[in-house]
């Protein structure tokens, strides 16, 4: 059902075509032995029916000769893609809930920040560990870097010659994220220092576009992927700045901490 409601969205109009001319054959020879009530019209249907036995052909022809390859053209570099769109729609969503933690009335445009020094954990079903990863991130010194690298992706990504050949969703959909203001908007909150009381033009409207599009490639990329962001207990803030001591473990890149088992 998926594939087939994929092809009628590709080829709206050949598929109109085909169930047209179907109808027109089944009524055609289902009333194949009824009178005729209009001289002559029989003639006219014969041609018709014709007609659409041709459509019929070339659907047949297009599916095996074109649209079948070209799937299967598709699917490969999808396949050779997938570990990058994976990390990207991975990546952007660990980004998208950590700016709802930093800023809560993101939404509504505002970027004030209750507390510039975060430490949170980050469950993704992309990240093989033996527990969550935990971060020590301070808005004021990380947050630029986490902006710029999701940007970076995004760019790099959009630019990938092996892109064009995967399914068109996918493509409009990396087009769509590139083109949203809202990782640009950011930026610019960046550059300005952060100030407080400011309302950011067109980022509370960004914001519900980004969220949307994100959740069409975790969906069309990583359906089974459930992230989750959460603060760390006293508790674990401890276990996490133990090992940054004992590991001498750079404060650089806000690199990820194992709160059970190895680095």
């Amino acid at each position: 059902m998926k594939h087939i409601n994929r092809f009628i969205n590709q080829n709206k109009g050949l598929s109109i075509l085909s169930i047209i001319a179907t109808i027109v054959i089944l009524s055609y020879y289902l009333s194949y032995y009824q009178v005729e009530i209009i001289k002559g019209i029989n003639n006219w249907y014969e041609l018709l029916v014709t007609l659409s036995i041709g459509v019929i052909t070339n659907l047949v022809f297009y599916i095996f000769q074109v649209y079948l390859p070209q799937n299967r053209k598709e699917e490969r570099a999808f396949l050779l893609m997938k570990s990058n769109l994976y990390n990207l729609c991975d990546s952007l969503w660990e980004f998208f809930l950590l700016t709802e933690f930093c800023f809560p009335n993101i939404s509504k445009g505002e970027v004030d920040c209750p507390n510039n020094l975060i430490y949170y954990k980050y469950k993704s079903g992309l990240k093989e560990t033996s527990g969550m990863l935990a971060r020590k991130f301070d808005v004021f010194s990380d947050y630029k870097s986490f902006v710029d690298k999701c940007i970076k992706n995004i760019e790099w990504l959009n630019k990938e010659r092996l892109l064009l050949e995967c399914p068109y969703e996918l493509i409009t959909l990396i087009s769509e994220i590139r083109k949203n203001g809202f990782l640009r908007n950011l930026k610019n909150v960046v550059e300005c220092n952060f100030q407080v009381n400011m309302i950011y033009g067109g980022l509370g409207q960004d914001y519900y576009t980004f969220k949307k599009l994100i959740e069409e490639l975790r969906i069309l990329v990583c359906p089974d992927n459930d992230c989750s962001i959460m603060e760390l207990t006293p508790k674990e803030i401890e276990i996490v700045e133990t090992k940054f001591k004992e590991n001498c473990i750079p404060n650089i890149g806000t690199p990820y901490v194992s709160l059970s088992g190895k680095q």
